[in-house]
């Protein structure tokens, strides 16, 4: 992740993150609904405003120290034709839509001829805020895409497994939280972070370049 080295910097981390933590919840919920399961729209989850999705105490939790959370989306599997596949789907949905708003931002980056990869190569207020959707987007998509409970890769992960282990790994995800803060004391997440983000940049800039989006 970038380090906020300005207070303008800090700033415009606050909207990048309402709108990256939104637009995750928002799919997820989205997603549910086409499956056949309303409860995330019962609950008015399906939304773009950032009040609905976001836990206070993660939110300051990842602008003091880099590790946060949005509120989850509910969901109910018993309302999918294949819970199993409902929940993968589901699941990927958050990650994914981070992905593809990082893809956006780094084209208008590409498009304003602000960046010259890896290098951003110009500054200003709205250079600053897209470097930061990108970036963060790219961290969100790819913290949540590692395979560890209870974050959307583990369920994702699970899904492709047979019913009999799938079941039974369902169960550890009640120690996700356990599990999780021993991964990151140790720094095997921050180890697996950063290569994941370096990778996505990567083929973020490889799709812009092969597409000839600013040539």
């Amino acid at each position: 992740m970038l380090r906020n080295t300005s207070i303008t910097e800090w700033i415009l981390l606050i909207p990048a993150l309402l709108i990256s933590f939104s637009i995750h919840e928002l799919s997820h919920g989205l997603v549910a609904y086409l499956l056949g399961d309303n409860t995330a729209k019962r609950q008015k989850r399906i939304t773009l405003n950032p009040l609905a999705h976001i836990d206070w105490i993660g939110f300051i939790a990842i602008l003091s120290v880099g590790f946060g959370w949005a509120k989850p989306v509910p969901i109910n599997p018993r309302n999918f034709k294949d819970p199993k596949r409902g929940i993968a789907l589901v699941s990927l949905a958050g990650p994914l839509s981070n992905i593809i708003l990082a893809f956006i931002s780094a084209t208008i980056l590409v498009l304003m001829g602000a960046v010259r990869y890896p290098y951003i190569s110009s500054e200003g207020i709205i250079v600053i805020f897209l470097t930061k959707l990108f970036i963060y987007n790219c961290s969100i998509a790819i913290f949540n895409l590692l395979p560890i409970p209870p974050l959307d890769g583990f369920k994702i992960v699970g899904a492709v497994l047979p019913n009999r282990w799938y079941f039974s790994l369902m169960r550890i995800e009640s120690y996700g939280m356990i599990i999780m803060i021993l991964l990151l004391a140790t720094g095997v997440v921050s180890k697996l972070l950063v290569t994941g983000v370096e990778n996505i940049i990567t083929f973020i800039f490889y799709l812009i370049n092969l597409m000839g989006i600013g040539a």
